[in-house]
């Protein structure tokens, strides 16, 4: 609740270093609200386990009743090695609480998508300014309704209430019951409220310009390089050349089989305007993120080949004022 709490007060002083410290934040909070989910899911696990030794160590054919038990506990029953990998990978938490019914797949989708943003910012200082914003309002969406969802096995009553729980209690109320959860989430969602508009055109504008650029950097190659091109024959060039087979002749490198065409390019900027007709929040993100990770790869080697045709330029450039 606290971070929550205070991912929006970051969020509200509307700079990128503080967007950024509420993604971390975010991401946090709902990586703890999935494991505390999954610990009341789980702990009636070394039951499950008892209850499918017992049923495995009865005479075969076992009697319907039996039969019934077993499947049950055996489907309830996480193996220490899935409790390993729920342990330590985000994704698989997410995974694990759409199996269950906790969590829809739209839901999950979006949190893992989030999750890598997270990554790129923590641990490589990446993340583009264009994703930031629709990122971490969306996130902070979602955290509040993970947090809203979670129930806790028990409730404990340890008077005095801390002040930062007690202004989410009713007029009276001397402890916070089951409800208090979805009421702070609530509570938390309406004084940060989700501008679905603005969400959208950030999201569309923030894949237009990457495409835009994608476009813009093959043009710039296929004007500078060595050999002239088409942009359709520079595309399919950028996606077959490696350090193995740079010196190839053209009729080689457009002979090898590439991933991408024009057609995908045009293709991904009709999905692009397509979520302009969106109005749930998941499906834009999702849509969003599933056109993102279809073209990332591409961009990279755009970029990757771009950046060495720019420097062989500057170096001749510098070779022809004699430098």
């Amino acid at each position: 609740m606290v971070q929550l709490e205070e991912a929006k007060r970051m969020i509200e002083l509307d700079s990128q270093p503080h967007r950024r410290l509420a993604l971390l934040l975010l991401d946090n909070a709902a990586e703890v609200i999935m494991s505390r989910m999954i610990d009341r899911l789980t702990m009636l696990n070394d039951m499950h386990k008892n209850t499918i030794d017992l049923c495995q160590s009865r005479p075969r054919p076992l009697v319907l009743e039996t039969a019934e038990l077993l499947a049950e506990s055996e489907a309830m029953w996480v193996s220490p090695r899935q409790f390993d990998k729920l342990n330590r990978f985000f994704e698989e938490k997410a995974k694990f609480l759409v199996k269950r019914g906790k969590v829809e797949e739209p839901v999950a989708l979006a949190l893992r998508k989030l999750h890598v943003y997270r990554n790129e910012a923590y641990h490589r200082d990446k993340l583009r300014p264009g994703s930031l914003v629709p990122s971490v309002l969306i996130y902070f969406d979602l955290a509040c309704e993970l947090f809203g969802r979670w129930q806790p096995s028990g409730v404990t009553i340890s008077p005095p209430i801390p002040a930062v729980l007690k202004k989410y209690l009713k007029p009276g109320e001397l402890y916070a019951g089951y409800d208090v959860m979805p009421r702070i989430a609530d509570a938390l969602r309406s004084e940060l409220k989700l501008d679905l508009p603005a969400v959208r055109e950030a999201l569309i504008q923030h894949l237009s310009d990457r495409l835009d650029q994608i476009d813009d950097l093959l043009k710039f190659i296929a004007e500078e390089s060595a050999r002239p091109r088409s942009v359709a024959d520079t595309l399919h060039v950028v996606q077959a050349v490696t350090d193995e087979n740079a010196l190839a002749s053209d009729e080689e490198l457009l002979a090898t089989k590439v991933k991408f065409s024009m057609r995908d390019l045009e293709n991904w900027r009709a999905r692009v305007a397509r979520i302009e007709r969106l109005d749930d929040r998941l499906k834009m993100f999702t849509a969003f993120a599933r056109i993102e990770d279809e073209f990332e790869s591409l961009e990279a080697q755009v970029l990757g080949v771009a950046a060495i045709v720019d420097q062989y330029v500057e170096d001749q450039i510098d070779f022809m004022r004699g430098m």
